[in-house]
C-alpha cells in the first residue's frame, strides 16, 4: 500500500515538473570565436581558453542585451532578456554555445540568433574603435615628430661643417628618422589587423522533442523513484527490526570476531589477548536478553585458568537484608553490591568466596541501582575490586541499557552477548555505537543459538 501511495504521488509530481517543462523549448546557436585587438581571447596566449570564459561571460552583459533588446528582437527588462540565455565554452575550443529559452520555440531561436549576432558586433565595433584610436595617436604622435625633425634639420643646415653642435644633431636628426620610421611601420601593420570577430557556424537549432512527452517522462521518473522509496523504506524497516537467527547471519551483515558460545576457550582466549595487562575489568552484556548459564562457564574458565577472577553479577537479585524474612534470625544479613555503593557494607561483607580463584557478588532487589551506579563511588569499588583479582566481570546486564551504560566508563573489554531469535541487529549496532564511543575495547560478539535466555527487567533495557 505505501508503495502505491508514494509511486502515484511521484508519478503526480513528475507529471507536475515535466508539463512546466514542456512549457519551455531551448534553441542553441553555436558561434566561432576569433582573436581581435581590444578583445580579451588570444590564442597565443596560456590563458587563451580562460580568456574565453570572459568571452562567454561577455554574450550575457548588459550592453550586448541592450542592443538585442534596441533591435526588437526581445521585449522587457534587459535582466529579463539575459535571464533567458545560457552561454556554455565547449573544453579546448573556440566556441561558444548560446542558448535560449522561451516558450515559443521561434522566439527561442530568434532570441539565440540575435544575442549571436550583437555579441559578434559589440566585438566588431570594439575591434574597430581600438583601432581607429590606436590610429589617430599614431598620426598625431607621427605629425609630432615630423615637425620635431623638420626643425632639428633646419638647425643643423646653419651650423658649420665640423663643429661640435652639428655633429650632435647629426645624431639627434638620425634618431628622430628611425623613430618615424617605426610609427610608419606600426601605422601601416593597423591597415592590416583583422577586424573579423567570429561567425556563426551552426544557425539556431531548437532541440528536438523526445520519443514520449516530457511530462510522460517525468511521470515515470517520478513513480519510479516513489516505489524505490517505498522498497528502500520497507527494506530498512524489516532489517532494523529483523532478529538475529546464526552465526552465519552475523557475518554476513558484517560483524566480525563472532564467537560460538560452546567455544567458550576461545571467548576467553580472545578477551584476554584483547587486553593482557592485569588486573582488567570486563563488561559481559546481553542483546535485548540476558545469558546466565553460558556467561557462568565463561567466568568458570577464567577461574580454571588460575586468574583470580570476582563476578559481579548484576541482575542475580536477592532479598534486602533489611526485610524480616530476608535471613533466619541466627543468620548473618547477605550484603550486595548495592549495599557497598551506598556505603552502607564493605566489600568484604559481600562477597562470597566460591573456590580458591573464584568469588562473587550479587546485586539486591528493592533499590534502583542505576542510582547507585551514577554515583562517584562507583570508580573507588571497581579500584578496589582491581586490587583484589586478576579479572573482574560484570554480567547480566544489557546494552543498551542504563547500568551497562554507566559502568562503560570503568571497564576496560566489553563482550557482546546475542541470542537467536531475540537480539535484534538494531539493538547490536547501537551496543556497538555506545562500545565505540567509550574507553573500552570491544572483545567481540558471541552468539548463542538458544532462545530460552531470561529477559532482563524493563529498566534495564532503557536506552539513553
Amino acid at each position: 500500500m505505501l508503495g502505491l501511495v508514494l509511486g502515484g504521488l511521484g508519478a503526480a509530481a513528475g507529471w507536475w515538473t515535466g508539463h512546466r517543462q514542456a512549457e519551455s523549448h531551448e534553441a542553441t546557436v553555436v558561434v566561432l570565436v576569433s582573436p581581435l585587438q581590444g578583445n580579451p581571447f588570444s590564442p597565443d596566449s596560456r590563458e587563451g581558453l580562460l580568456n574565453l570564459e570572459t568571452e562567454a561571460r561577455l554574450v550575457t552583459s548588459d550592453a550586448v542585451a541592450r542592443a538585442v533588446v534596441e533591435k526588437g528582437a526581445a521585449t522587457g527588462t534587459v535582466a529579463a532578456v539575459v535571464g533567458a540565455i545560457s552561454v556554455e565554452v565547449p573544453a579546448n575550443t573556440q566556441l561558444l554555445r548560446i542558448t535560449a529559452t522561451n516558450r515559443d520555440p521561434t522566439t527561442a531561436s530568434r532570441l539565440a540568433d540575435a544575442f549571436a549576432q550583437s555579441y559578434l558586433d559589440y566585438r566588431a565595433t570594439r575591434t574597430a574603435a581600438t583601432v581607429f584610436d590606436r590610429r589617430a595617436h599614431l598620426t598625431e604622435e607621427l605629425s609630432s615628430m615630423r615637425a620635431e625633425l623638420a626643425d632639428l634639420t633646419a638647425e643643423r643646415e646653419s651650423r658649420p661643417v665640423g663643429s661640435p653642435r652639428r655633429a650632435v644633431l647629426d645624431q639627434q636628426v638620425a634618431g628622430l628618422v628611425a623613430q618615424v620610421a617605426q610609427v610608419q611601420t606600426e601605422q601601416t601593420s593597423l591597415g592590416y589587423v583583422s577586424q573579423d570577430p567570429g561567425q556563426v557556424v551552426t544557425p539556431a537549432q531548437v532541440a528536438r522533442a523526445a520519443l514520449l512527452p516530457a511530462p510522460v517522462l517525468w511521470a515515470i521518473a517520478g513513480g519510479g523513484l516513489g516505489l524505490l522509496l517505498a522498497v528502500a523504506g520497507s527494506f530498512g524497516g524489516t532489517r532494523r527490526n529483523a532478529r538475529v537467527g546464526s552465526m552465519l547471519d552475523l557475518a554476513v551483515a558484517g560483524h566480525e570476531e563472532v564467537r560460538a558460545v560452546d567455544d567458550i576457550a576461545a571467548v576467553r582466549a580472545r578477551v584476554l589477548g584483547v587486553f593482557p595487562l592485569r588486573p582488567m575489568v570486563v563488561l559481559v552484556v546481553g542483546i535485548d536478553t540476558v545469558a546466565t548459564e553460558p556467561v557462568d562457564q565463561f567466568v568458570e574458565g577464567l577461574a580454571r585458568a588460575r586468574q583470580q577472577t570476582v563476578h559481579v553479577r548484576m541482575g542475580h537479585q536477592t532479598r534486602d537484608p533489611a526485610e524480616p524474612e530476608a535471613q533466619d534470625a541466627a543468620e548473618e544479613p547477605r550484603f550486595d553490591f548495592l549495599h557497598v555503593l551506598a556505603g552502607d557494607a564493605s566489600i568484604d561483607k559481600a562477597i562470597e568466596r566460591i573456590d580458591d580463584f573464584h568469588s562473587e557478588i550479587r546485586v539486591g532487589a528493592g533499590r534502583d541501582s542505576a542510582d547507585l551506579l551514577a554515583s562517584p563511588e562507583l570508580s573507588h569499588v571497581v579500584a578496589e575490586l582491581r586490587g583484589r583479582a586478576d579479572v573482574v566481570v560484570f554480567s547480566e546486564t544489557c546494552l543498551p541499557g542504563a547500568d551497562a551504560e554507566l559502568l562503560l566508563a570503568h571497564v576496560d573489554v566489553v563482550l557482546l552477548w546475542t541470542t537467536a531469535g531475540v537480539s535484534t541487529y538494531a539493538s547490536l549496532e547501537a551496543a556497538q555505537r555506545l562500545v565505540a564511543e567509550s574507553p573500552a575495547t570491544l572483545a567481540g560478539v558471541v552468539h548463542d543459538p538458544r532462545a530460552g535466555s531470561r529477559r532482563i527487567p524493563r529498566r534495564d533495557r532503557e536506552t539513553r
